[in-house]
């Protein structure tokens, strides 16, 4: 007898051998004798981890606002609350008809940015409002005891008593009569110094030092519209039934509107909930901050090329505007490019270039001349700087980390004056440069600013904006070349043209009015002087724009900063659900990756499955397909054995009648089919080409 036989029936384990951890850094360098894989793997990590500093730093900034109003909401909704309060009849009465304080949270329609949104809340309630926190997901509380269980679990299941135990739920009732005596217990123990646990609970210590004898349970229901109506119509009327005994407060998250509130919840519910609604900022100004603070700076070393921003941007805009997923996007690409990339070990912090440079190998040498815009930089030479460039490699590292430093120099000084141009043009009619920043910035990217018909534009209409528009224009453009303090010369130019704008008389244009002679003379000089002053200050910011707004593309080794494989993250990160859906079909064994489904494209097993080999007999047809040829055709390949003379005047087996009906049913929920009319026991085709 093996030793899993037994005369009763049972479940036997056996512990598999462990698998060995393998290094996360293993993708930046699989090639034997790779050198250079750990010091990319280090510049990634360091360089990801200060991005994502930051975007986090960014994202707590701009939740403080909307959620330092909903923290003090629901911090002062139930301040009148005390378990005391039972002396009188009228007092009882007076507090069960209050409503429930409700909070609806409008987050937008980006889902995938909820639920870092909603962590981020549940962070704040748990440190500066109450310990009695309950999260609650449609997909959990499809009943409203499921719905109870929930909040139970997470509000009495986390508690711990005095000997360090947890606390155990089995067997427990999950009502609301239960969180009533739990939530009076708890209070009851808070308020006797002698039981109050020391280190336990950190939040709840810090609720009484404010000076809350009776912290608020708070239930947020995370996606409002994904619950069912008649659960949250009973949720809600069992909530106001208990207003006495617990201080409940509601958090909604909303996608759509408030009214889904109210589409969900008849008056009759909706009159217990006293709403108060908050906004979130939209994920569009969202996504803007971050790539000011990330893409649009000097103080990150990494770039993205023209087609993979825009690639980035579009996926962002017209899929689901989610910055989670653009953020996701940006990490990927900084992956790609220092593991597939070899010259990317020089992207790095101009502290460590020169040190980087000198470390590298001739071989790394071969593939940093290898590079379109080095090789171009080369053929710009002299034939003697030439030879020297291919074939001395000390003088070649000196070329390559004097190109770096002009490459670093070149985004300290690209970025305040593209700055500076979105901030005087953004408000010009039209708006020729656009609205936002990051579409100059993608200007710049894709080509020559400067040369555009669009900048063509915004300077003819710098030419003719009147005394003030100018004042304006060289007020913001001081201020923004003054902060980066490398334009002393363009500042100080633009800064004269200021003082000589102040000191002008305020009439610039000629009166009609009647005037004497000597008057209309002093108009007319003032009027020639003020258009002399405004053609000097709109070509001395001209000449700077030209001279600092280059297209990177132009720059030599500018693919040791920026990614520009958009292949690589179309492919990774842009679904094609056609394709794969084709290939699913046409060859399974490419997804199952069995040796029974190994054949060639146009063959066809019979031990593939049912919906591929109906699916290869369909691509056999012309516009419109006999079932019942389609059914013997299937029938000859799913059972041979039908082709004997003794059966085949037999009607096929009904198990493979029912396979194929499912295969066909199948076919047609994902679009290659559909029924018609032409043809009673006919179907029409509907996908052509490249099938």
């Amino acid at each position: 007898m093996s030793k899993t036989d037994s005369f009763t029936k049972a479940c036997f384990v056996f512990k598999g051998k462990k698998k060995k951890k393998q290094s996360c850094n293993l993708i930046f360098g699989s090639r034997s004798g790779d050198e250079n894989s750990s010091k990319r793997y280090e510049a990634y990590h360091q360089l990801w981890g200060s991005m994502e500093a930051d975007i986090q730093e960014l994202r707590a900034e701009m939740c403080s606002g909307v959620f330092t109003e909903l923290l003090r909401y629901v911090s002062s909704a139930c301040e009148a609350f005390t378990l005391h309060d039972s002396s009188t009849v009228a007092a009882l009465q007076q507090y069960r008809r209050r409503e429930i304080p409700t909070a609806a949270l409008s987050m937008g329609v980006n889902m995938p940015d909820h639920a870092t949104s909603v962590a981020t809340l549940i962070e704040l309630l748990h440190e500066r409002v109450s310990p009695n926190v309950a999260v609650l997901d449609s997909k959990d509380c499809l009943t409203l005891k499921a719905m109870m269980k929930r909040i139970v679990g997470q509000l009495i299941g986390n508690e711990t008593l005095e000997d360090g135990e947890a606390v155990s739920l089995r067997g427990t009732p999950c009502t609301f009569s239960v969180l009533s005596a739990w939530y009076k217990d708890t209070v009851s123990r808070k308020e006797s110094p002698q039981r109050r646990s020391s280190s336990k609970r950190k939040s709840d210590e810090q609720v009484l030092d404010q000076g809350t004898a009776y912290p608020p349970v708070v239930i947020v229901l995370a996606n409002i519209e994904g619950f069912a109506p008649k659960v949250l119509q009973d949720f809600v009327t069992v909530c106001s039934a208990y207003m006495l005994q617990l201080p409940v407060v509601l958090i909604f998250g909303i996608a759509t509107a408030i009214t889904a509130v109210h589409k969900l919840l008849p008056h009759s519910v909706s009159s217990l909930l006293s709403i108060q609604r908050f906004q979130c900022q939209p994920s569009t100004e969202y996504l803007t901050h971050i790539l000011n603070k990330v893409l649009i700076t000097s103080e990150h070393f990494f770039k993205l090329d023209s087609k993979v921003f825009y690639l980035l941007l579009d996926v962002f805009l017209y899929h689901d505007l989610s910055v989670k997923t653009f953020i996701q996007g940006l990490k990927f690409c900084m992956m790609e490019h220092f593991s597939a990339f070899d010259v990317s070990v020089l992207c790095c912090d101009v502290s460590e270039l020169d040190g980087r440079v000198d470390a590298l190998s001739h071989d790394d040498l071969e593939r940093v001349r290898r590079l379109s815009s080095f090789r171009r930089h080369v053929e710009s030479q002299q034939l003697q700087t030439q030879g020297a460039l291919l074939v001395d490699d000390d003088y070649t590292k000196c070329v390559v980390a004097k190109l770096l430093h002009e490459l670093c120099n070149y985004h300290r000084r690209v970025y305040p004056v593209m700055q500076c141009l979105h901030a005087i043009s953004k408000d010009l009619p039209t708006r020729p440069l656009g609205k936002q920043l990051r579409e100059l910035y993608g200007d710049t990217l894709s080509s020559d600013v400067t040369s555009t018909d669009a900048y063509k534009t915004a300077v003819g209409l710098f030419r003719g904006i009147g005394r003030d528009d100018l004042t304006a224009v060289l007020r913001t453009s001081v201020d923004v070349l003054s902060s980066a303090d490398l334009f002393t010369e363009t500042v100080s130019v633009l800064s004269d043209r200021l003082a000589q704008l102040d000191e002008m008389d305020t009439f610039t244009v000629l009166k009609e009015s009647a005037a004497t002679p000597r008057s209309s003379l002093k108009g007319q000089q003032q009027q020639v002087s003020y258009s002399a002053l405004r053609t000097d200050v709109v070509n001395v910011l001209d000449e700077t724009f030209k001279k600092y707004l280059l297209c990177p593309k132009q720059l030599p080794l500018y693919e040791v900063f920026y990614f520009s494989n958009v292949s690589a993250v179309r492919r990774h990160l842009v679904g094609t659900p056609r394709a794969a859906i084709q290939t699913a079909l046409s060859l399974p064994h490419h997804y199952l990756q069995c040796e029974c489904c190994e054949v060639d494209k146009e063959a066809i097993s019979a031990s593939m499955p049912d919906i591929c080999v109906a699916y290869k007999l369909h691509l056999e047809s012309g516009r419109l397909i006999n079932l019942y040829d389609w059914l013997q055709a299937f029938v000859t390949i799913v059972d041979p054995d039908m082709l004997d003379d003794r059966r085949k005047n037999q009607q096929p087996d009904e198990l493979i009648q029912a396979r194929f009906i499912r295969a066909v049913s199948e076919l047609q929920f994902l679009g290659f089919i559909k029924a018609t009319k032409r043809k009673t026991d006919h179907v029409e085709r509907l996908t052509w080409g490249g099938c």
